[in-house]
């Protein structure tokens, strides 16, 4: 049997023939008047967007084909702008570093225990002087009826018993003293200097304790005799001096020497009172 033996030039054409038919496409009328809707549109240039300038990120749509952009909000925008404007951005990791940076500065440190003074970067130590102003601070901390909010009440000192409803003050500050806090020395000092009074009565009288030790009333005084007459007067009352010094007369004189002064010497006849 003979092989039949391909010249150069047959292969070159059946190369030929098959590289025509096998690069090239035929399209359908469909294909050809569907393809701008088919094609996905190029990705626009950063910043072409006008309503969302700056340096942004594609994101995914609802749509097919439809692409989506978020701002990035790095780490000067928020130095500069207000973040609620830009609610919707996506923050840098450098922008999230400084806002923690920026809110360290006001986030409240740990609470050390009980007679220990935390000191920033360091452990605890055992030295705390509860009259450093930093510790004992101005004002309580209180609770409020809103969750996450709480109220502060300030600390009535001794130092502020001088200025207590003073003229100078206004209704408001006189209204901010009277719901402050004292202190045990504020209250102690107020105590001290605070005129006792006793309640109002007859002037003159005496005042009396109760069975409970407390004052339960007053008694009236007497000047006069207890007796007079033979009849006791006053009896209940409290006497003075002035009745005690009262001599109470219980014999008289009927009958003197004549042209003798009437003193008791010159008496000559006494009369006996019962």
């Amino acid at each position: 049997m003979r092989i039949p033996i391909l010249t150069f030039g047959a292969i070159a054409s059946i190369i030929a023939i098959n590289s025509v038919f096998a690069n090239t496409v035929v399209t359908s009328q469909t294909y050809v008047d569907n393809a701008d809707a088919l094609k996905q549109d190029k990705i626009p240039a950063t910043g072409t967007n006008a309503s969302t300038p700056g340096t942004t990120v594609v994101t995914y749509t609802g749509t097919a084909g439809t692409i989506g952009e978020r701002e990035l909000f790095d780490y000067d925008d928020w130095r500069d702008v207000d973040p609620i404007d830009h609610y919707d951005d996506l923050p840098t990791v450098g922008a999230l570093m400084g806002f923690f940076e920026e809110l360290s500065d006001y986030k409240q440190d740990k609470i050390p225990a009980s007679g220990f003074q935390g000191i920033e970067g360091l452990n605890p130590i055992d030295t705390i002087n509860y009259l450093q102003v930093g510790v004992k601070g101005t004002g309580l901390a209180t609770r409020t009826p809103i969750d996450g909010l709480v109220g502060e009440r300030k600390i009535f000192e001794m130092t502020d018993l001088a200025n207590y409803h003073n003229s100078q003050l206004s209704a408001n500050e006189q209204e901010l003293q009277d719901i402050s806090i004292p202190t045990v020395g504020a209250m102690m000092s107020a105590i001290s200097a605070a005129a006792p009074t006793l309640p109002t009565g007859t002037a003159g009288n005496v005042v009396t304790y109760n069975a409970q030790g407390n004052i339960g009333g007053s008694v009236a005084t007497a000047n006069a005799p207890t007796y007079s007459n033979g009849t006791l007067t006053n009896g209940a009352n409290i006497a003075t001096i002035s009745a005690v010094e009262t001599k109470q007369n219980k014999m008289t004189c009927t009958r003197w020497i004549d042209n003798a002064a009437h003193t008791d010497a010159n008496c000559l006849l006494w009369n006996m009172a019962n």
